[in-house]
Order: structure tokens, then sequence, then C-alpha cells
């Protein structure tokens, strides 16, 4: 709409020597020429068609989200006295058809004509604001700024700082029945929950961890609205090193119902269930189980005297020597108490469960512990670490001594090189006292 206009009949009239080919009828009124840019029209422009191609571009930019403001003339809100279209002498002043209300109110109505939300009207310093945020983000590389979806949360990984627009989670307000907004990210990672549907209770998972038994889980509650429904069901697992569960999870294929057969491939890993649940909207969340152990029987044995098989355990409370490693008592206690023993039964149930400890050097180190009662069961546990780092994780188990459950538990420690550590060991009955091992070592 130009400047220099106030009726339909110059607004079409510079129209068409701007755009109308220099060739085309009548001559004179077009000065347009083709190049490799340019297409010219044809045929003089008629108010239908001047409508329909400048409603039509402010769709365009409204649906591409495009914040550059649209611009008018005062001169464009006055009615012509006889328009193009219209005989003439029968056109009415101020009637609000000027050239500026024909062309926004055609553009509304086909917006509205294609969604129910309301259009978004900024003031200038928000559309500057826009306006920035949108050019940076379009300097952005995938190197820069990469996200990714994984156990339902979206991950943003960045090494710069600026604004990421984000849609579907938490972050933003709500526009059309979904979340969205500007997140300010920095050089680092960030984690953020999906707006709906939410996890609320976690599924849960029952039945015997061994070979041959059947696992059953739980769905879990979603809430959302409207009312999400279960899309999908996984099971997963991983292996655990270093007596830490530090593997990735990986679907186990076809394990997509509520119950899983324990196979000797589960054995001394992890499995999980996973849900999905998904509404109308196209939004989704999902929902994890606490991750159940299949132990491996096999994964620790006693650690005898010496070294030679068959010898007998080393007495309870004291750490078996490995090579390289000198034997250590633990510090002493009185009988009533003594270290590394659970408190005595009251009834004729076998011995109280004894545990030994071993330590290992190395570019790891690592202090694995060993829980036998009279019947010959046994359960393991072990603490590892890189020289140098933190450790990675810590690991228990259970051996049944009559009807109490002693549980072995190796406690996190921080190992650093050069620096002298306590590993303490735990050994504690359930509805019983706790008894304490001490290891000290120098690293």
């Amino acid at each position: 709409m130009y400047y220099n206009v106030s009726t339909w009949a110059d607004q079409l009239d510079e129209y068409d020597w701007l755009y109308l080919s220099s060739t085309a009828a009548p001559p004179g009124r077009g000065n347009c020429t083709n190049s490799a840019t340019t297409t010219c029209f044809s045929t003089p422009v008629t108010q239908a068609e001047f409508i329909d191609r400048e409603a039509s571009a402010v769709v365009r930019h409204m649906l591409g989200n495009d914040p550059r403001p649209h611009y008018a003339h005062q001169t464009h809100v006055m009615s012509g006295s006889a328009e193009p279209d219209v005989p003439v002498g029968t056109g009415v002043n101020n009637r609000g058809d000027g050239i500026l209300y024909s062309v926004i109110g055609e553009a509304l109505k086909r917006y509205r004509s294609f969604f129910k939300v309301p259009f978004e009207q900024p003031g200038m310093i928000a559309l500057t604001q826009e306006m920035h945020r949108q050019a940076a983000w379009s300097r952005t590389t995938e190197a820069q700024v990469n996200g990714y979806i994984q156990d339902g949360k979206v991950t943003l990984a960045s090494t710069v700082s600026g604004d990421a627009p984000i849609t579907g989670t938490t972050v933003g307000d709500v526009y059309g029945g979904q979340r969205s907004g500007w997140l300010a990210v920095t050089s680092a990672t960030k984690t953020i929950d999906v707006e709906e549907p939410r996890n609320t209770v976690a599924p849960d998972i029952s039945g015997a961890n061994t070979v041959g038994s059947t696992l059953t889980a739980t769905a879990g509650t979603f809430t959302g609205t409207p009312a999400p429904a279960i899309t999908s069901r996984q099971w997963q697992r991983r292996t655990i090193a270093g007596g830490a569960a530090d593997g990735p999870w990986t679907s186990i294929p076809g394990a997509t119902s509520a119950t899983h057969l324990v196979t000797v491939t589960d054995v001394g890993r992890q499995l999980r269930f996973v849900t999905t649940a998904a509404n109308r909207r196209s939004t989704w969340g999902m929902g994890f189980s606490a991750p159940v152990e299949v132990p491996d029987p096999n994964a620790a044995k006693p650690v005898p005297v010496g070294g030679s098989a068959g010898a007998a355990m080393p007495p309870v409370g004291t750490v078996a020597p490995v090579r390289g490693t000198p034997s250590v008592t633990a510090p002493p206690a009185d009988t009533s108490s003594a270290v590394g023993s659970a408190p005595s039964v009251k009834r004729s149930a076998p011995a109280p469960a004894a545990f030994t400890c071993k330590v290992k050097r190395g570019a790891w180190v690592s202090v694995s512990c060993v829980v036998r009662n009279s019947s010959g069961r046994l359960r393991s546990a072990r603490i590892r670490a890189l020289r140098g780092t933190h450790v990675l994780g810590t690991a228990s188990g259970r051996v049944r001594t009559g009807s109490r459950v002693p549980t072995l538990r190796i406690k996190p420690a921080v190992l650093r090189q050069g620096r002298r550590v306590t590993i303490r060991i735990t050994v504690r009955p359930a509805g019983g006292r706790t008894r304490n091992m001490s290891r000290a070592l120098k690293l």
C-alpha cells in the first residue's frame, strides 16, 4: 500500500506501474521488465485480485511466525468516492471500506477459517526482542545447540549462551492448548520435563528375580488433559560393571507385555519396565519402574586364606590377603558386638552370617565382600573406582540366616589418588543391630 495514494484508482494504477509488463495493454500503464528475479503481470490488476494477493501475503507471514510488522498510511483508511470496480458516483465516504480495511478484513477472515486460537499482536518493543531472538537462533548451528529426547525428558546440550525455542515442555506459556517459549541456555546440558501426560505413579515390578520366574509389571498412572492412554510397554535391561549399574538401557526385543520371563540372558543385569502414554494432543510422557537386578549366583566365591582351594574361611571381620595386599584385621570390639558378625539369633537357627572382604589394587581399586551362612549360601557386594576418580557406584546383597536376612552394603566413598581413605562395610540384619568393619587404605 503506497504512501502517495488514497483511492482505489490511484492504488491500482501505482501497482500496475510497478508490476505490469511494459508491453502489456493499455500501453504506458506498466513499467515492469521480466528478468531472472522478476516476473511481470500481463494484465492490469483488479481490486479483487489486489485484495487476494495482499491478504494471502499477510496470512502467509502470520502462519510463518514472522514478527515483522505490516505498515499502512492514514490515507489507506479512507473510502474513495469512485472505486474501480464500483460505478462512478456510488461510492460512500467513511464507510470503512478503505484499502487497509479491505485487505486486513480478508486476511482475518481467512485466518479464522483455519484456526480458533487468537492471533498475537505484540507491541513494537516485544516485536524487536522477538526479531533479535529469531535472528540469533537462525545463526546457531547444530554443533552449538543440540537437543534429543531420552527417558521421557528433553535434553539440550549447548556450547554457547543464548535463547532456544522450545515447544511441548514445561517452558513458556500455553497457547493453542500447548506450552511453548524461549529458553535461555548456557554452555552446559539442561534437562526439561515434557508438559504432559505426566507420570504420577511409576510402574512397579513384582515377582521373583530368578531364572525361570515371571516378573509382572503395572503400567503406572498418568495425568493430562485430555486423559492419556497407555500407547506402549517395553522391558529393558542394562549391564552391571564395577559393582554399579552403569551400562546403557536397551530394549529387549519382543518384550512388550506386562510380564517378562527371566532368562539366563538377564543374569547379572538389571531390568526395568517402561510405559508411554499419549493423548489426542499428540503429546506424550513416560514412566519408569525401579530397576530389578537378577543376581548371578556364581559371581562371587569365598576367599580362602593364602589363596589355596578348599582352605577354610578367614576369621569373621578380617580381610583376606590378595597378591600385593597385606592382611588387615578390623578394629577390636567386645564379643557381644564383634565386628563383622550378625547379632545372635534367639532360636536354633544356623550360625550368624559372617563376611570377608578383599582389596585389590591396580589401575582400578576395588573392595569386594562376601557374606556366607552355615548352609553355604552367599551374596557378595563390590565397590570399584579408577585411581584418582570418584567411585562408580555401590552394590548390596542378601543371605538368609534363620528367619533374618542380613544385608551387606558398601557405602559410597571418594577414592582420590595419594590419600588414605576408609571403606566402611556394613552388615545390617533385618530388625537387628548393625555391625561394621572399616578398611583403611592408601591409594
